[in-house]
């Protein structure tokens, strides 16, 4: 019977249990958001050494422990991402347009807050003159695009199925948006808009 030999990994251990080739795939594998072969290429393994090296125990928990540092540094939480989608899912264009009494919108920022503001994804404003000589009226042309609500839609149901019970779902999509229109109206409220 011929004993499985364990893939080199070059270089003395530290006291962590991991040599140093080993925290550079770590720390490489958490900066490219899990691309296994790019950090194993990185640290200076073979492409197909990511898959093995996230077998072992001491990597991931070096993997682990530097993604909770992240996200303590950043206040990275489950509550707060979802916030944020929830801002982009439910955001309107109408928290940044006023119809006046002419039937014309008008871009206004008066009733957005910063919650609103957050769902701009671009916002480029120009001013061309309409007209000849004397008569030539200023014109001003604001584009404001949102970031894509479906998409927005889309990862927050992926979150609510990741956290919910996947055996039986008992809150159905409507008792979902409700929620998360709940939760913006609060922010706004706390926005003071």
């Amino acid at each position: 019977m011929s004993e499985q030999k364990k893939p080199r990994t070059g270089g003395r251990k530290r006291r962590d249990g991991l040599q140093p080739k080993e925290l550079k795939f770590c720390h490489t594998y958490v900066k490219n958001f899990g691309n296994a072969s790019a950090a194993a290429r990185d640290a200076g393994y073979n492409a197909w050494m990511g898959t093995a090296l996230l077998k072992r125990q001491e990597v991931l928990a070096k993997i682990r422990e530097l993604r909770e540092t992240i996200e303590v540094r950043y206040e990275i939480t489950t509550d707060r991402i979802m916030q944020e989608m929830a801002k982009l899912a439910f955001g309107s264009i109408d928290a940044f347009t006023e119809v006046d009494e002419d039937g014309d919108i008008r871009v206004s920022f008066r009733k957005s807050g910063p919650a609103d503001r957050a769902t701009i994804s671009e916002l480029t404003s120009e001013v061309y003159y309409d007209g000849k000589g004397e008569n030539a009226q200023p014109v001003k042309k604001t584009k404001i695009k949102l970031h894509s609500k479906a998409q927005a839609l889309d990862q927050l149901a992926r979150i609510h199925r990741m956290f919910g019970d996947r055996e039986q779902d008992s809150e159905t999509a409507e008792q979902t948006a409700t929620k998360v229109r709940e939760a913006m109206k609060q922010m706004k409220e706390a926005d003071g808009v």
